[in-house]
């Protein structure tokens, strides 16, 4: 995680507005992507993330411009029940009081990580083909050091 987060750090202050780490398996995000102020869309769907970081409060993700999708991750109940509200919701929880103290217990119980329940290694995007659809659509950042350290977090 901690190559991840150091990653993070050199993008806070480029015109970074898309982060993409769908289906990578990804058991936690590093806080510091609540670093990533000018960030308007976050893909984090089908992972196996519980909680978020309360820094991902501070990102602007709620509005009309903006993307948040974070379906099919085995998140906590709280979150699991904010999200079936809104996306809205989910974002008002985690900047409370509440989410901050549930999320430090949550990160001190070393609670086991959720176990994988698809094989991935069949998607085309693990195959390694550089076609044009397939740049868009997994396209992670502009750097390599980034996409070499998200791959590094599969646990």
């Amino acid at each position: 995680m901690t190559d991840f987060s150091e990653s993070l750090k050199y993008l806070r202050g480029e015109d970074f507005e898309k982060l993409v780490v769908r289906e990578n398996d990804l058991v936690s995000l590093p806080r510091e992507v609540g670093d990533l102020i000018r960030l308007r869309e976050l893909h984090i769907q089908g992972n196996r993330l519980t909680v978020l970081p309360p820094e991902i409060g501070n990102l602007d993700l709620v509005g009309s411009r903006q993307v948040f999708r974070g379906e099919n991750n085995p998140w906590v109940t709280p979150i699991a029940d904010q999200y079936q509200v809104g996306v809205f919701h989910v974002f008002d929880y985690i900047r409370s009081e509440t989410y901050k103290s549930l999320y430090g217990r949550h990160m001190t119980m070393n609670t086991p990580s959720p176990p994988k329940t698809i094989d991935k290694t069949k998607k085309i995007s693990r195959l390694g083909l550089k076609n044009s659809k397939q740049k868009s659509r997994y396209r992670i950042a502009r750097t390599e050091v980034l996409t070499n350290e998200l791959k590094r977090l599969v646990v």
